[in-house]
């Protein structure tokens, strides 16, 4: 189910997709790192996934995976671009959080818009992408890249 994660993730995220603690999480990613199915990146404090180790899901289990990981990564720029809003040091944390987890908030609401018309949860979080991260999805992406996601969310939402 890892293999969801088009690059780097931290416990948090992996307990999320695995919807398990955080605790129990932590202790089955530092066995992964001992057989090298993982590497861990002290300085970012991110694990990423082993190119060999790397397979492909069951359809049924790659939704699941993803809706997961998609609903994970929605709170994640909710948190970055509330801390944006915070000012003064939060500022530049949020910027930070969102930079750092781009790929994933990225994957998150594209699974999302790609499958919106099949699933309501998917349809939902669709929707709530572009207003979780208004702020920071202005500082870092292009207009017609939040156009995409916006049209994506009136899409999901006149869908339903």
């Amino acid at each position: 189910m890892l293999a969801i994660f088009p690059d780097t993730f931290d416990v948090p995220a992996a307990a999320a997709v695995w919807k398990m603690e955080a605790d129990a999480a932590q202790e089955l990613l530092s066995r992964m790192v001992q057989y090298s199915v993982l590497e861990w990146n002290d300085t970012a404090r991110h694990y990423q996934l082993h190119d060999l180790a790397r397979q492909r899901l069951q359809p049924d289990e790659h939704n699941g995976a993803a809706l997961n990981h998609a609903a994970y990564f929605l709170t994640i720029l909710r948190d970055a671009d509330q801390l944006y809003k915070s000012g003064g040091e939060s500022l530049m944390r949020g910027l930070a959080l969102f930079d750092i987890e781009r790929s994933n908030i990225h994957s998150g609401q594209d699974w999302a818009a790609s499958h919106a018309s099949e699933s309501q949860a998917a349809s939902e979080l669709c929707n709530s992408y572009p207003a979780a991260g208004v702020e920071c999805l202005s500082l870092r992406y292009h207009p017609h890249e939040r156009i995409r996601w916006l049209e994506a969310a009136l899409a999901a939402a006149t869908s339903t």
